[in-house]
């Protein structure tokens, strides 16, 4: 697990605990236990269908994947969202993400205003890097945002926590910071912003330590160079690698989010359960 502050930590294993109850609840194959009993040896292991599927994506959730449809999400998936031309683009991304972040961070775009899936083509790449044993996390941008403002809050608590989640984002190897430019700002020029000079700031002192930023932006690729003034796109420019992707059209959209559902819902997870031996009174 990502050396992170002892409260957040326990609020992921918070949140994989009640995961795992929900999933247990479920499951008929175990009948809510969690485990199943061998009588042939006295043996004991963990359900596959419920305790060894949370198990199988519990580093997710330890990296703040919090969307459950996330945990399932393939690579091959996305062949269902992008246009032909997208699809290569981004192969070759997914199979060289690691290669690519060594030496610049990266940012996924969107074609269009209506250009959609940007948030799951962004998490499949960050379960590539989990799953090449690399500490990763993930954020949603407003919540990176509520930490500029901790100074408003008048508990002394929560201010202390929230400087040090933003200590703990500068820092962390890879991160992934969802729906990036998705707050309200003044017009275009305003290089006064408070909200822009603080992710100014907060992506510069990523860059000087070394760590690397994958960002997946909430608008259109125009819309994101026409609301930043000249200075901060720069700052992109040096640093970013930028990947457009464009997707298919929305009647196709359907049909590919009615096929991922099924996928999610219908699909296994393949996990090894872990076995163990109790003594039966």
């Amino acid at each position: 697990m990502i050396d992170m502050p002892d409260f957040l930590k326990h609020e992921l294993k918070k949140t994989f605990g009640l995961q795992l109850k929900s999933a247990k609840s479920k499951c008929t194959k175990c009948n809510q236990r969690g485990i199943i009993d061998d009588n042939s040896d006295h043996t004991y292991y963990d359900c596959p269908e419920c305790t060894g599927r949370m198990n199988a994506v519990r580093q997710y959730i330890y990296s703040n994947i919090r969307d459950s449809q996330f945990y399932k999400l393939r690579r091959d998936e996305m062949a269902e969202y992008l246009t032909d031309k997208s699809w290569k683009t981004y192969y070759v991304l997914y199979n060289n993400i690691i290669k690519v972040l060594e030496n610049k961070n990266l940012i996924i775009g969107k074609m269009t205003s209506d250009t959609y899936g940007i948030s799951q083509a962004a998490v499949i790449l960050l379960k590539k890097l989990i799953y090449s044993n690399q500490d990763s996390f993930m954020l949603k941008f407003d919540n990176l945002i509520e930490g500029f403002f901790a100074f408003r809050d008048n508990v002394k608590d929560v201010v202390n926590r929230k400087e040090e989640l933003l200590q703990f984002y500068m820092k962390v190897p890879f991160l992934l910071i969802d729906n990036f430019a998705d707050e309200f700002i003044n017009p275009k020029g305003d290089k006064d912003n408070f909200i822009t000079q603080k992710l100014m700031q907060f992506l510069q002192a990523r860059q000087n330590n070394g760590v690397k930023t994958i960002i997946a932006l909430a608008i259109s690729q125009q819309s994101f160079t026409c609301k930043y003034d000249t200075t901060f796109l720069s700052f992109f420019d040096e640093n970013y690698l930028t990947y457009i992707l464009d997707t298919k059209p929305k009647k196709i959209k359907q049909d590919a989010e009615l096929g991922l559902i099924q996928n999610i819902f219908l699909s296994k997870t393949t996990s090894t359960s872990k076995k163990f031996v109790l003594k039966k009174n």
